[in-house]
């Protein structure tokens, strides 16, 4: 695999595996998710991210009680869920700076 720098929606930031687009959809989700991906668009907005990352939206559910009760439920410790995705952006972050 090589990677030239540059994010692709068709392509895995973790693994570089290629994920086949479905084409648009239109999905139906439950109201509290929606608001998390919002919260999430909105956190990564306001850190000026060129995207939305899978490490956006676990900080969100890892802040809200709801999601954290869950996490609880099934021994994920959300704490540590949003320190490692907290540390993921800030790695992503500084990678994108250098203009890898």
């Amino acid at each position: 695999m090589s990677f030239d720098g540059k994010i692709s929606a068709n392509v895995c930031t973790c693994c570089g595996q290629q994920i086949p687009s479905a084409g648009r959809l239109t999905l139906r989700v439950d109201e509290k998710v929606l608001q998390l991906c919002n919260a999430a668009f909105e956190d990564a907005d306001g850190a000026g991210a060129e995207h939305v990352d899978v490490a956006h939206l676990l900080m969100c559910f890892a802040r809200d009680e709801t999601t954290r009760s869950l996490f609880h439920h099934f021994g994920f410790d959300a704490d540590q869920m949003r320190e490692t995705a907290r540390q993921w952006l800030a790695r992503q972050d500084a990678t994108e700076r250098r203009g890898w």
